[in-house]
């Protein structure tokens, strides 16, 4: 059953393996807080991912997979900045690169793109970061009237 090959895939060393195959069933045959009329009923309403919300507490391992699963990108983007990437190594003059090398090449472009994206990101992070004086913070007096304030003097 393919469920079962990407929970494996998902989760390799995960104990929730053992007791998953009991929870999809669970939820295959509606059993549990899945059996209730509301749960049955809500679904026609309810949004996959407010439902799951609802109703996902007797299973822990499924929820995993199901979090996954509606965590997944709806969008064509990435797959075209990979074909963008692709077409930036694969040119005319480069046309006869093993298919091997250049898979290497456009994972390795790819991901030093990425890394320099999170590096610019830290580093408008640590330009934008407003440093607090946690000492100063402990010795300050208790403010009172507007007259005791020192910040009214």
């Amino acid at each position: 059953m393919a469920v079962h090959e990407a929970f494996e895939r998902l989760f390799p060393e995960s104990t929730a393996q053992a007791d998953f195959g009991n929870q999809l069933l669970r939820f295959r045959d509606a059993r549990g807080t899945f059996s209730s009329a509301l749960a049955k009923a809500s679904t026609e309403t309810m949004m996959p991912c407010e439902w799951w919300a609802m109703y996902r507490v007797d299973t822990p391992a499924l929820q995993l997979l199901a979090v996954r699963v509606l965590a997944q990108t709806v969008s064509s983007s990435p797959c075209e900045r990979n074909w963008s990437t692709w077409s930036l190594i694969h040119t005319s003059k480069r046309n006869r690169l093993a298919y091997e090398k250049l898979q290497k090449l456009v994972y390795c472009h790819y991901n030093m793109k990425l890394r320099e994206r999170q590096l610019r990101v830290d580093r408008d992070m640590e330009e934008n970061q407003d440093p607090l004086d946690l000492l100063s913070i402990g010795n300050m007096t208790q403010i009172g009237d507007d007259d005791e304030d020192p910040l009214y003097e």
